[in-house]
């Protein structure tokens, strides 16, 4: 109820941040471990079980897949998004392809990672890539703090692997379609099978200044690729 009746509360929830809102799922542990208490002898090992599973995951995560991005590399992406840059880590030389990130900046809040799906730097070799529309608090934040291009300080999760990971692509001729910041997914796997198979991608968007802020890599190497965007105009709400 601590959870989930401020939410339904336009009020609390516009006034509650992030960070109270995940410290209350928090609370769960000191359910668990009341459960433990008051339920037959069976349960520990129904929650002890998982318990471990989960502290063992966090610890690898913690100590094996952090990476501190020094010169992390923020610029503006059109009008309403940032794009991040950075070289890869070291321990990223079997990442899989196509993979998706968490990520901190510890100038905005310490607290608060947000998952992202990365694709290969379209100039620069072992780089990797971020494009971050600006939808929520702290997306509008990030906006906000990157006025001019700059370097920062970033924390890297990851990479975890993606739908597109895999044999993705079973065929020799295959449609994608991404709408809005959702690009970035379909970048990574157009990249990936370039030179070797025929991906027509279909992109829709609400402003052309997205395709034009898009990099790619030089037009010699996406001869069997096509690439056709769109415009979805806004509503008049909007």
């Amino acid at each position: 109820p601590l959870i989930c009746w401020p939410m339904v509360v336009p009020f609390l929830k516009r006034r509650i941040s992030f960070e109270v809102r995940k410290g209350l799922h928090y609370l769960s542990i000191v359910w668990a471990i009341a459960l433990l208490f008051h339920a037959p002898s069976r349960i520990p090992w129904l929650i002890g079980i998982p318990a471990l599973v989960y502290v063992a995951d966090y610890m690898f995560g913690y100590f094996m897949t952090n990476n501190l991005i020094e010169t992390a590399y923020f610029e503006r992406y059109g009008e309403n998004g940032v794009a991040v840059h950075f070289k890869n880590p070291p321990s990223w030389e079997n990442r899989p392809p196509t993979s998706y990130v968490y990520i901190m900046c510890p100038w905005i809040s310490k607290y608060q990672w947000h998952a992202f799906t990365m694709f290969p730097e379209p100039l620069k070799e072992n780089h990797a890539m971020l494009c971050i529309g600006a939808s929520g608090d702290w997306s509008k934040e990030l906006l906000d703090k990157i006025q001019a291009p700059c370097l920062r300080q970033l924390y890297v999760h990851g990479p975890l692997m993606t739908e597109f990971s895999d044999k993705a692509i079973t065929t020799a001729n295959a449609i994608a379609v991404a709408s809005g910041i959702g690009i970035t997914p379909t970048l990574s796997l157009m990249m990936r099978y370039v030179g070797r198979k025929r991906i027509n991608i279909i992109w829709m968007v609400s402003d052309w200044r997205c395709f034009s802020s898009i990099q790619l890599p030089p037009c010699s190497s996406l001869t069997l690729l096509n690439f056709c965007a769109p415009l979805v105009p806004r509503s008049r709400s909007d």
